[in-house]
């Protein structure tokens, strides 16, 4: 919420496909950070009157954070520590440790001052905390059918209120998230044939059937009872959203399914149903 350009053209081209908001967040791997939820067009904006004007990015935040970001990759940035999805994993996991361990240290130097050094605070813990509370939701990109056990397992741990986001193979784990309470935001960026591809070329058989499968999973998850909300994020045209949307309903999405992953549910996925 604080790195909003209103300018954006990206923000016009999803006003023209007919979105209205999105969830935005930041760039980056490991712990990107806090997402907002936007408006794609600001409405109108009153004449400043006096020395002081309203900050313009204030019109189009709808509510901020809504979630705390993590993405795992095997290849982190930078040529430190972590190095490896091994080492993204611990590093994730030690960062909920000694965000913990910061409060705790915190809480008792404020219960018994005298003689000791006062902590530093450090606000990339004071981040964590509220996911570590549950009262700030925990979105874990996670693609794969093992990704999205890493997710549950680490939401399982820390006792984190999940949320899953990409989901291409969500729906073959539809029980366990359910038992777990978490949410989908099922990205409709899906799986395409590469143009680059010869017609006779051999492909995975992995592949071809996530191809298969990709737009099946919204229904799945719909039948499991596992609330879902559909995503845009990678796709190059904010108009194929719709149409993606809409051949899931052609792979067995009930249509009013549909359309309460493009609103309602989506709404109340960010906190903001009302």
């Amino acid at each position: 919420a604080e790195h909003i350009r209103t300018d954006d053209e990206r923000l016009a081209a999803m006003a023209n496909a007919g979105i209205t908001t999105v969830l935005a967040v930041p760039d980056g791997t490991v712990f990107p950070g806090r997402s907002a939820l936007i408006n794609v067009a600001p409405p109108a904006d009153e004449p400043q009157i006096g020395s002081v004007g309203d900050l313009r990015d204030g019109l189009l935040v709808v509510k901020a954070p809504v979630a705390l970001h993590v993405v795992y990759t095997d290849r982190p940035p930078g040529a430190g520590y972590p190095s490896s999805l091994m080492g993204v994993i611990a590093f994730v996991r030690q960062a909920f440790l000694d965000a913990r361990h910061a409060r705790a240290e915190a809480e008792s130097y404020a219960a018994k001052p005298v003689g000791r050094e006062r902590p530093r605070p450090d606000p990339a813990f004071a981040a964590l905390l509220p996911a570590l509370d549950g009262k700030l939701p925990v979105a874990f990109a996670a693609q794969e059918l093992r990704e999205v056990h890493r997710a549950l397992a680490m939401a399982s741990e820390f006792r984190l209120d999940p949320i899953v986001v990409g989901g291409l193979e969500a729906s073959q784990a539809a029980a366990e998230l359910k038992v777990a309470a978490a949410r989908v935001i099922f990205s409709l960026n899906v799986p395409m044939r590469p143009k680059t591809l010869a017609p006779d070329a051999d492909e995975p058989i992995r592949a071809l059937r996530q191809r298969a499968d990709a737009l099946k999973a919204p229904a799945a998850l719909a039948r499991a009872g596992v609330t879902f909300a559909f995503a845009s994020g990678g796709l190059k045209d904010p108009k194929d959203f719709l149409k993606n949307a809409a051949q899931a309903v052609k792979e067995g999405l009930a249509p009013d399914a549909a359309v309460r992953a493009l609103t309602l549910d989506a709404a109340r996925i960010a906190g903001a149903a009302d």
